[in-house]
Order: C-alpha cells, then structure tokens, then sequence
C-alpha cells in the first residue's frame, strides 16, 4: 500500500473495474488475481466461477476502454499428453486441475478478444515462482518457497510431492521482469499472444542439497499425497520463442536462485527486528 494508489475490488465486477479504469484514465491492465492450484482442487466450483468470470471481465473492460492487457497463464495449462521436457508453446494443452482448465480458457479468451475485438492481449505460461517472502501452501510449485523458510525456522520440512519430480522455476522478480519486458515489446515484433516462460528446473531432493549448503542439518521429507499426479502431468521444462521475439534470457542457476532467497530472508527478517524495536506496527 506504501508503494501508490491502492484499491480492494471484486475482479469478476465489471463495473468496480470501470470505475478505476475511468477514475485513473488507465491505459493497461495486469490482470493476476486468481484461484490457484491448492485451493482451486478444495473448490473446483469457486475456483472455475472466479477465474472465469474475472478474465471475462476484464477482457471486456480492455475492449470498452481500448487498454492493453496482460494475463498470465502457466504449465498448470499442460497435461499428461504434453512433451514431457521442453514443451513447445504449441502443445496439447490438456489440463487435469480446475486452476490448469481456467488457464486454457484465460489463453482461449485472449485470443478471441484479440482476434474479435483487436484487444492488446499478451500473456505467459508462468513456471513455479520462488519468493523470499513467506506464503500459505496455494500452489503444488509452493514447496520450494516453504522450503527455504523451513530451513532457516524448523530445519525441516515435509514436501507433498516425490523427491524426483522435476519441474520449472524462476525467481518472482525475474517473472515481474519478464513480464513488464513483454509489454514494453513492440507488437509488430511477436508473433504470438501467448509466451512460455523457461526457466531453471529442479527436483525436492536438488533443492534440499543446495539448501544444506546453507543449512547443513536441514531435512526434507517427501510424502506424496493428491497434488503429485497433477505435478506428474506438467512438463518438466519448457520451451519457446521468448528469446527470438523480445530478447528473454535467463541464465540463473539454483546455487545462484537460493543464494538470493536466503539473502533476502535475511534482510526481511533484520527489517522485522528493527520495526519491533521501535514498535512500528508491521502486520
């Protein structure tokens, strides 16, 4: 809220999104508020009903007020009969989660509205996002986060999917600057609406080795439960055309990615210490 104008709406209103749109004469729209994977399976009803009326509404408002839009997909869009590593952008996209369906639908819509209406749409398959900052469980990709702040707390954690399951990941910054890079590209430059986002791909087991040189004693346990024959139908890697049409690269590995995790938990929690200190309120 500190960082400018900040708003609570419901996303599925078309109306509330009108009147920010009008009030602040915005130009584009970055759409990212979604039911995800976890609680998505909990509800598949709500989850459908949100992330479908919330696309449809905003793709209507972009084509009213002529913005630019982005939304974003992610590999929760494949399934069992995508290649299981470097999956193409142009792949079956079969999804076996209700949050992977909405995604489908998110890729289908845009490309409607943009051959329909002539709407400005990009969007990217996002991977798994790692950030610094702690997280409730609400993706199958979340483990990784969990992770790191397990080892720094309790030393240890247990993970929901098998120890070999390999899957793509980048940095939540890195996703941010992938996507702004996105929309700043020219138009004429791209030849699609819809990017993968490669990034590094790594297992439980890879990422509990590199997290003990950091934490020597830290633990992870793989207990597989419902989440891991959803994981089992996404690619273990993708592929695309980011590179050749808006110049992406990604070149971090998972030594370089936990460095900077821990890094900056390290610098979150020094903050949280110096605010409790002076009894600023930090919740």
């Amino acid at each position: 809220k500190s960082g400018g104008i900040f708003h609570i709406l419901d996303a599925t209103k078309e109306g509330q999104i009108e009147k920010l749109i009008k009030l602040y004469e915005i130009d584009c729209i970055i759409h990212l508020a979604s039911v995800p994977h976890v609680p998505g399976e909990n509800n598949p009803y709500i989850c459908r009903r949100t992330n479908t009326l919330a696309i449809q509404s905003v793709l209507e408002m972009a084509k009213k007020y002529d913005c630019q839009i982005f939304a974003p997909s992610s590999i929760a869009a494949y399934g069992f009969k995508s290649p299981v590593a470097d999956a193409p952008e142009d792949s079956a996209l079969l999804a076996n989660c209700m949050f992977g369906i909405t995604n489908v639908l998110t890729e289908h819509l845009g490309r409607y509205y943009s051959q329909r209406f002539a709407v400005d749409f990009r969007s990217l398959r996002y991977p798994g996002i790692v950030t610094s900052m702690q997280q409730e469980y609400t993706r199958i990709t979340s483990y990784a986060t969990r992770m790191f702040h397990s080892a720094r707390k309790a030393k240890r954690y247990t993970c929901a999917l098998r120890e070999d399951t390999r899957l793509p990941f980048m940095h939540v910054e890195d996703i941010a600057r992938a996507t702004v890079k996105l929309l700043d590209a020219d138009e004429l430059d791209l030849t699609r609406l819809v990017y993968n986002l490669p990034g590094l791909s790594f297992t439980p087991r890879e990422l509990e080795a590199e997290i003990k040189k950091s934490v020597p004693d830290f633990i992870c346990e793989c207990k597989p439960d419902q989440r891991q024959p959803i994981a089992d139908s996404w690619p273990t890697s993708i592929n695309g055309n980011s590179n050749k049409d808006w110049g992406w690269k990604y070149e971090t590995n998972i030594s370089e990615l936990c460095k900077k995790v821990f890094a900056d938990i390290d610098l979150f929690e020094e903050i949280e210490k110096y605010l409790i200190r002076h009894r600023y309120d930090i919740k």
